[in-house]
């Protein structure tokens, strides 16, 4: 089944909340969990997806897009990563 472009969001939309908090799943293993392992290699639906959510380079936990601090290089960092060492003399 090929994907709508509001069903693409409201998936988006609930992988985001499968897997923000968790470090143990994959994006790749929620689509296929979702019927839609398909959509791994759908430039719209990673384009929606990466407006939600993000895997921080730092701990490797996922996080609400909102959570984002900085971008090392192709990683991406979240807010309390960013802050680890800020405060050491």
């Amino acid at each position: 089944m090929t994907a709508n472009l509001t069903d693409k969001i409201s998936l988006a939309n609930t992988i985001k909340q499968n897997l923000s908090g968790t470090c143990m799943r994959t994006l790749e293993g929620e689509l296929e969990d979702a019927g839609h392992a398909e959509l791994i290699n759908d430039e719209e639906f990673l384009r929606l997806f990466d407006d939600r959510c993000f895997l921080c380079g730092g701990c490797g936990w996922w996080h609400d897009t909102d959570e984002l601090a900085d971008a090392d290089g192709s990683d991406l960092i979240c807010v309390e990563c960013a802050g680890d060492g800020e405060d050491e003399e």
